[in-house]
C-alpha cells in the first residue's frame, strides 16, 4: 500500500508540474491560447507576441461576482491580432458575456455584450467589427421557446 501511495503522489506531482496549454489561434503575428496554471481550476487567455514573450490578456478570476466563478467559454482574435473577443460565463452557466480586449495593452474595452450563450463570434475582414448571435431579451411571462430565440448581430469596435 505504501508503494502505491508513493506512486500516486509522484504522478500528482508530475501532473501539477507544468501548465496545461491549448486552443491555439493566430491573429496577426501573435499566438493566442488558453493556459491553466498548475493547481488552477480555470484557464486564462494568453498571448505570445512575435518576440516570443507570453503574457496574460484575461484572467477570468477578475470577472468573478460573489461566489460565482468565471470561466472563458470561447475567444477569437481579430485577423490583424490587435483585438480579441473573449466570452466569459459565471457559475458554469455558459450564458456568456463577450468582452473585447486590446492585445497591445491588455485593456478591456468598455462594451460588454450579454446573452451570448453558445455564441461563435466571427471577425469581419476589417478586424474592427464582428458578427455574433445574441439571445433576445426575455419578456416577463414569455414561454421558454420564445426566450431561447437568438438573433445575428453585428458589432463595431471603436478603439482607434
Amino acid at each position: 500500500m505504501a508503494a502505491r501511495d508513493a506512486i500516486q503522489a509522484r504522478i500528482q506531482q508530475l501532473d501539477n508540474a507544468a501548465p496545461s496549454v491549448g486552443s491555439w489561434q493566430r491573429g496577426g503575428s501573435s499566438l493566442f491560447y488558453l493556459e491553466t496554471a498548475p493547481e488552477a481550476t480555470v484557464a486564462s487567455l494568453m498571448v505570445r507576441d512575435a518576440d516570443g514573450q507570453s503574457r496574460t490578456l484575461l484572467d477570468p478570476k477578475t470577472l468573478e461576482q460573489g461566489t460565482s466563478h468565471a470561466a472563458i467559454d470561447s475567444y477569437a482574435p481579430s485577423w490583424d491580432g490587435r483585438l480579441v473577443i473573449a466570452g466569459v460565463s459565471l457559475g458554469g452557466s455558459k450564458n456568456s458575456t463577450i468582452h473585447i480586449i486590446e492585445t497591445a495593452t491588455g485593456r478591456m474595452l468598455p462594451d460588454a455584450i450579454t446573452r451570448t450563450q453558445y455564441a461563435g463570434p466571427s471577425w469581419r475582414d476589417d478586424s474592427k467589427s464582428f458578427y455574433d448571435s445574441r439571445q433576445q431579451q426575455p419578456l416577463p411571462g414569455a414561454p421558454p421557446a420564445v426566450r431561447a430565440r437568438a438573433h445575428l448581430c453585428a458589432y463595431w469596435c471603436n478603439n482607434s
